[in-house]
């Protein structure tokens, strides 16, 4: 069926189901469908074979044009609160991570390619099937208690450290930007997005063990703290070597106990830096005050992890006065 086809079948269904075509969907057309399927991210999107089928008004309408079910969905089916073949909801995404609810809005288009090119990377798991066939068995089974994923309980953010594309390390912090756990992370499988994860308190008490398939917590051993919502900020950083993660966070820096320095902005201005040693646990953290991005100058005030006050530094263009 060629282009003009398309958008023909897919302006029916609309009609047929008495949908009206939603501002934000403006940027999906056939050609936005087109270079989904082109590059794979369809896939990770919708499983058009199980949305047929689930749906006869869409097979009647669209029979083997698959590009039409994909833009039904995008422009119409989740507003609808179809479930059945999606495997990821960009109005559920952006309404569970309010950066990305800043950011993009109601422009579906950019919330797809944001999860596609970052999201997936970031462990940003609402919104989204995971080890389930579609968002409906993932609703049953979440009803039924299955130990999903569900963000960070301080309601903060996650700091994810990589190390040559390998996940090694997540820190979760409240809203205050304190650190309050952090886990070790082993048998990591980036393609998959599956691993291990061995979860302490900010004073390296052992909470739990997780194990995490396709993104989404299958299992856990000990006591389970991870309830509630929140967003994940970072990405793929490396440990030691200066990157920024997101708009968000750095880690690197020149930490004198071998380990990394992961640095906390809010808005552009540094609020908060964090020293670990070269095991990756808390040492100190600061808090920053009189941020001049432009000079790189600061007052830092200096706290053990327990929150005993240390000392108080002034920076200069980068330098310690």
């Amino acid at each position: 069926m060629n282009v003009k086809k398309t958008l023909a079948a897919s302006t029916a269904a609309l009609v047929l189901i008495g949908s009206v075509l939603p501002a934000s969907a403006a940027g999906i057309d056939a050609g936005y469908v087109k270079a989904l399927k082109e590059n794979g991210t369809a896939d990770l999107i919708l499983n058009v074979d199980a949305y047929r089928a689930a749906y006869p008004d869409l097979d009647a309408a669209f029979g083997d044009d698959t590009n039409a079910y994909i833009m039904h969905y995008l422009t119409a089916g989740m507003y609808e609160g179809r479930t059945m073949g999606v495997l990821f909801n960009p109005l559920a995404y952006a309404e569970a991570y309010s950066d990305i609810k800043e950011a993009f809005g109601d422009d579906i288009s950019a919330v797809v390619n944001h999860y596609v090119t970052f999201g997936i990377a970031e462990n940003r798991t609402a919104g989204t099937a995971g080890v389930y066939a579609d968002l409906a068995e993932a609703q049953r089974e979440t009803a039924a208690g299955a130990p999903v994923d569900v963000g960070n309980p301080a309601g903060e953010h996650i700091t994810c450290i990589y190390n040559n594309g390998v996940l090694v390390r997540r820190e979760f912090y409240d809203a205050n930007n304190r650190l309050f756990q952090f886990s070790v992370v082993t048998d990591y499988n980036g393609a998959a997005n599956s691993y291990t994860e061995t979860v302490y308190s900010s004073s390296n008490v052992l909470v739990r063990v997780d194990k995490y398939v396709n993104g989404v917590r299958v299992s856990t051993t000990g006591s389970n703290t991870t309830t509630g919502s929140g967003t994940t900020t970072g990405g793929n950083t490396t440990t030691g070597s200066n990157t920024t993660t997101g708009s968000n966070t750095t880690t690197g820096g020149n930490n004198p106990s071998g380990g990394h320095i992961t640095c906390i902005y809010e808005n552009g201005a540094l609020i908060r830096r964090e020293f670990y040693d070269a095991n990756n646990s808390l040492l100190q953290f600061s808090e920053v005050t009189n941020y001049d991005g432009a000079t790189n100058s600061y007052t830092e005030t200096i706290y053990s992890r327990d929150d005993v006050f240390i000392r108080v530094d002034r920076y200069v263009n980068g330098v310690l006065q």
